[in-house]
């Protein structure tokens, strides 16, 4: 049976809805004011400095350099946000430098500006972090090109805008003594909150903040690795104690389920609900005592009421003879059992008590040494300088725009043309969606800045002390309320930038001008580059789909050599390779919300994408809950149908993402899973709770991947023959 898929309309609007949202969509959640009033600390301290001992040009400078770093500001890591905002400070630097150098040649201008294009396109590989520093370098080296400063001057410059980014980073990271691994707690904090949060929903159902939050946390504690420290420990505890305890509850929900449907199930379902309601309260107090919220004094009573629970559960199952409800008793049980446990365990390190033999800490892979990571970046690049790489089409689209915009200015001999070239470098984006909403509002946020600042220039007294408290005004709006809505970004950014100019001696009037033609001029570029030579999304999400499906098969595996040997799966490995899923996944989501934002997408193909998404959730539910009924027994060796049923699934799901990258797969290549599933229910025991769970999972999994079959078959752009003949080579079922 194929999954329900919502209307286009629903989840996933029309183009030009989805456009609009983009558009307008101010996310509260990237309000941060901390951020903003340090970031405008070190902006307006270095102008302040200069303003007072008479070196305004200097400190403009400097302020530049802070402002350009503060991009690379977080609520991350310290450490992350070190190491980003050092690596930001030091390339902007070198963009000073070399910008400044080579701008007294007007050939190693445009040369320079061309490489630079193209590697800052390029490193769009490297992951979110390397396109922003990539970009904004790319900006200020377009920027300093036209400051023609000599070899002396242009290393001035160089160092006071390090100086500036390494002042911005030490305020950003100030606090890393006294507050230590507090944005780690707080945001694990939220993925016990979040556990909380999930008991009330349906098993199966899942909450997809959960997901993002857990995501968020494994990518923030891997820079923990190699840290010893009892805290880091604790830390890096706390998060694969939840995911346990998220696979324990999503079992427990299904097997809940089952019972209800079952003659006399609905006392035992009803003990499981009396039992998940001291659990969600207690979970939530591990998240809030994460977040520095004192324990509550019911805590105690609530730890009564999960043991008490669990004992009377415990009780039901030895009382009960119903011989329908005994295996579905038999793993409810042992799941009520290892949810409280890690329950009371996740409560004690959260409280900062030692965990006494409840979970050992341990990471395998100490953090990998920065030669190798070098090193696997260089590779990176290699493999994208392809035509085939969006990457690489995105670094060359950029490289030519950048060119056309330097032609067109210097023949028209506009002033300030640095402007044209930056509006490019900042509005040109590898996919359609962000290109064109960049772009729209970049030409309205600069427009409403620059009548901003004209407004502001009225009532602003000429005076350089006046400046700096207007800038400092700016830079928290654009720090604190930028991150929401570009829009917003951009207008701070345009009256800024008027008034910092204006401190050197440039009329506001003529400056003005100078950036809204060019900002026009450059936008309307972009976006006619853009249209000519396209990067669409719909070449995009089949790779995408792809490498989830080898994320999916590698968890699969996993979970299914720890079930047949009977050994206890390796939670440092299963934490990562969920965390691979959930990235992966988002990806693809991500993908196909760009997609309905395309012009003259086809609904069919969304809706396609939508129900292979679905498809492939269903298959990984049942593999979580096969996770969650492990136990410390192999399989007998005379049970091999699951040995070939899991060797088939593999091989499904290898196909299925060969297909989705191109390879000349069919459908009479893929397995019989309905015939391996037929074959495990009638070799098995039927009096084995561990068959019978293999018997159910099972038949879920061959349903979502058989489903899953035909629907990327369908998008592949297979004949409706060869679409049916997937079903018929499956046996499947209709379900």
């Amino acid at each position: 049976m194929s999954p329900a898929v919502s209307p286009p309309d629903a989840d996933h609007p029309r183009p030009l809805q989805a456009f609009w949202r983009a558009l307008t969509r101010f996310d509260k959640t990237k309000v941060n004011l901390w951020m903003g009033f340090r970031n405008m600390l070190g902006i307006v301290l270095p102008l302040a400095v200069g303003v007072d001992i008479g070196r305004t040009g200097s400190g403009l400078v400097a302020s530049t350099g802070a402002l350009n770093v503060a991009a690379a500001d977080g609520v991350d890591s310290y450490r992350n946000r070190a190491a980003r905002m050092l690596a930001s400070s030091v390339i902007g630097a070198v963009a000073v430098f070399t910008g400044a150098l080579v701008g007294h040649h007007s050939a190693a201008v445009i040369a320079g500006r061309a490489l630079w294009s193209f590697v800052a396109g390029l490193v769009v590989c490297l992951g979110a972090a390397a396109a922003d520093i990539g970009a904004i370098s790319l900006v200020v080296f377009i920027v300093y090109t036209a400051q023609s400063l000599t070899p002396e001057q242009a290393a001035l410059a160089g160092c006071i805008a390090l100086g500036g980014g390494l002042l911005q980073t030490g305020l950003s990271i100030a606090l890393w003594p006294l507050r230590g691994y507090l944005p780690e707690r707080r945001l694990i904090g939220d993925v016990y909150r979040e556990l909380a949060r999930s008991v009330e929903v349906p098993a199966g159902m899942g909450t997809g903040l959960l997901a993002t939050r857990s995501t968020e946390a494994h990518e923030m504690l891997s820079s923990l690795a190699g840290d010893h420290r009892v805290e880091a420990e604790r830390l890096l505890g706390l998060a694969s104690q939840a995911e346990r305890i998220h696979i324990a509850i999503f079992a427990l929900g299904r097997w809940q389920i089952r019972m209800r449907r079952e003659t006399g199930g609905a006392l035992p379902a009803a003990a499981i609900d009396r039992f998940l309601v001291p659990a969600a309260k207690l979970l939530d107090v591990a998240g809030r005592c994460l977040r520095g919220e004192p324990l509550p004094d019911s805590t105690s009573a609530w730890l009564a009421d999960l043991k008490n629970a669990t004992h009377a559960f415990r009780l039901l199952e030895e009382s009960d003879r119903n011989p329908a409800l005994q295996l579905h008793l038999a793993e409810a049980r042992h799941q009520v059992d290892t949810l409280s446990g890690e329950i009371r365990a996740a409560l004690d390190l959260a409280r900062n008590a030692t965990p006494a033999g409840e979970y050992e800490f341990q990471m395998r892979e100490l953090r990998t040494p920065w030669h190798l990571q070098f090193a696997g970046s260089l590779a990176s690049l290699r493999a994208n300088l392809s035509l085939d790489s969006s990457a690489c089409r995105h670094a060359i689209r950029l490289t030519l725009c950048i060119l056309i915009g330097d032609l067109i200015a210097y023949g028209l001999g506009l002033p300030r043309s640095y402007w044209l070239a930056m509006t490019i470098a900042i509005v040109l984006k590898p996919d359609f969606g962000s290109t064109f909403s960049r772009g729209a509002l970049r030409l309205a946020g600069t427009y409403v800045g620059l009548m901003l600042a004209t407004l502001l220039f009225h009532f602003v007294t000429p005076d350089p002390w006046s400046h700096v408290l207007w800038i400092g005004v700016l830079c928290f709006f654009l720090r604190s309320l930028g991150r929401a809505n570009y829009g917003v970004l951009v207008a701070a950014v345009s009256a800024l930038i008027v008034f910092m100019f204006s401190m050197i001696g440039i009329a506001p009037k003529d400056l003005i001008a100078a950036r809204a033609l060019n900002t026009t001029i450059g936008g309307a570029l972009a976006l006619a580059v853009y249209l000519v030579w396209p990067t669409r999304e719909r070449t995009q999400v089949p790779p995408a789909l792809a490498t989830m499906l080898d994320d999916y098969r590698l968890y699969f595996q996993a979970v299914t050599r720890a079930f047949i040997e009977g050994a206890s799966p390796d939670t440092p490995d299963l934490d990562g390779l969920r965390t691979n899923m959930r990235r992966s996944r988002s990806n693809v989501e991500t993908s196909v919300d760009r997609l309905s934002a395309e012009p003259y997408v086809d609904p069919i193909q969304v809706r396609t994408v939508n129900a292979m998404l679905a498809s492939s959730h269903r298959f990984v539910h049942a593999v979580m809950t096969l996770e969650a009924g492990q136990t410390p027994a192999p399989l007998a060796p005379a049970d091999v149908a699951f040995r070939v049923f899991a060797h088939d699934a593999e091989k499904m799901l290898y196909f299925l993402a060969a297909r989705l990258r191109g390879s000349p797969v069919s459908p009479g290549d893929l397995p019989n899973l309905r015939e391996d599933h037929n074959r495990l229910v009638h070799e098995g025991g039927t009096e084995d709770a561990r068959h019978e769970l293999l018997t159910i999972e099972t038949d879920r999994m061959a349903n979502s991947l058989n489903t899953l079959a035909e629907q990327v078959f369908r998008w592949a752009g297979t004949p409706d023959l060869a679409v049916a003949a997937v079903g018929k080579a499956a046996g499947r079922a209709t379900v």
